[in-house]
């Protein structure tokens, strides 16, 4: 049947553009159960359709010769944006995982329709110079700090950033019918979980079950369950710098008191290692280098409190991994002690099977290439809106696998 079909072809594509290394159709028959005429088959439909490409041949031993199938570059890409307090982060990414476009632009204005007019003018360009290079454009995803409604078109709340409850996708409606795409929205956490996944997996780390907890400028979490895309990317879950932590009364940009991140969030470091409020990251890294007194103290109350929110977190959801990231990630050799000392006093598993807290691999633009990431995996995972493509877009080869030609700029005697 066509939707037998359509998970067949969804499932191999995910274990080539996923896996950790090129797979021939002999490993992806092994690997899915299918038998090898159906694997062939389904292939030769992934390679017509720009998803897939074949890599050389390659002989090993006395078995039979294998062609490796690698994720097709420059075929199809989404876009992925992250907008935050100070900055838009934009990249687009392609099946293989490569950034072929990105564009980063910083801001002191907090005005959200001004914000919104600079992504929509971003957007736009990206797009245009996408479609100036044939490359087919597959889905478009904004990643904000926040509460995302179930539908993925409008944020509900943003406590960290006080934006208006707005419908984000109807702004850009005319890039919608223009390129027909879809416009998504994300959580900036969970956009950057599901990088982190994808990093994990093609460095090939098996175990896929973790927390990771970051943000720009707030504190987010997202819990990769099993190594499995979330089922619900736009769930309300996951606001761990607007959990209570402290009953001193701190007031939080929330409005509430008592949460995480009015004493972890990046300000609130800030102000609490008494530098001034327009101090850099590098000034706090600055300050913690020479041992300054009050920030030293104020990383170690951040491990603290940062460590009784997750531990709160794991005991609620289980987990075997914490993924530091984001703006905390710089700052953890500061807190690593007090927090995995928190961790040990309020965590249960940590009695039984202690957690491995590490940083995240998927760096600094996480957030803007998980939510690329994410419209791509929508793509893949509806085969039945994919079509061939023209022959001559399947030719694309890198400046890496593009053959090597050597000029003989002998003189003619």
């Amino acid at each position: 049947s066509t939707s037998l079909r359509d998970f067949n072809l969804s499932l191999l594509l995910k274990h080539v553009i996923t896996g950790n290394e090129p797979l021939s159709r002999a490993r992806l028959s092994q690997i899915t159960g299918l038998n090898r005429s159906t694997v062939t088959r389904l292939v030769d439909y992934l390679i017509e359709c720009g998803m897939v490409t074949e890599q050389e041949l390659v002989v090993n031993g006395a078995g039979r010769p294998a062609i490796p199938l690698a994720p097709a570059q420059r075929t199809h890409t989404a876009i992925g944006i992250e907008l935050d307090r100070t900055s838009i982060n934009l990249q687009a990414v392609d099946l293989a995982g490569l950034v072929i476009a990105e564009n980063y632009i910083e801001y002191s204005s907090n005005d959200f329709t001004k914000i919104l007019e600079t992504t929509h003018h971003i957007i736009k360009t990206a797009v245009e110079q996408i479609q100036h290079a044939q490359i087919n454009l597959v889905g478009i995803t904004l990643a904000m700090p926040g509460l995302i409604d179930n539908e993925g078109t409008s944020i509900v709340d943003t406590p960290s950033l006080n934006w208006p409850a707005t419908n984000i996708t109807a702004q850009f409606e005319d890039l919608c019918q223009t390129t027909h795409t879809p416009i998504t929205l994300l959580n900036s956490a969970t956009a950057a979980g599901i990088a982190e996944q994808y990093f994990r997996q093609k460095d090939g780390i098996v175990n896929g079950d973790f927390i990771y907890i970051g943000g720009q400028n707030g504190i987010g979490a997202a819990h990769m369950a099993q190594g499995k895309f979330p089922d619900h990317p736009t769930s309300w879950g996951g606001e761990l710098g607007h959990t209570f932590v402290s009953d001193s009364g701190k007031i939080c940009t929330c409005g509430r008191a008592g949460c995480l991140e009015a004493y972890a969030g990046r300000m609130a470091i800030i102000e609490l290692a008494g530098l001034p409020p327009n101090s850099t990251d590098g000034h706090l890294q600055a300050a913690l280098a020479r041992k300054d007194k009050n920030a030293v103290a104020t990383l170690h109350t951040t491990g603290t409190l940062l460590g009784r929110a997750v531990s709160n977190y794991v005991n609620l959801v289980d987990t075997t991994e914490i993924l530091v990231g984001g703006y905390l990630r710089a700052l953890f050799p500061y807190f690593k002690h007090s927090f995995i000392k928190e961790l040990n006093r309020s965590c249960l598993r940590e009695r039984l099977s202690p957690l491995r807290v590490e940083c995240s691999i998927s760096g600094s633009n996480a957030p803007s290439f998980g939510a690329a990431w994410s419209a791509i995996h929508r793509y893949i995972s509806t085969p039945g809106i994919w079509h061939p493509i023209p022959s001559e877009l399947l030719n694309f080869k890198s400046a890496v696998s593009s053959p090597t030609i050597i000029l003989d700029d002998e003189e003619d005697n």
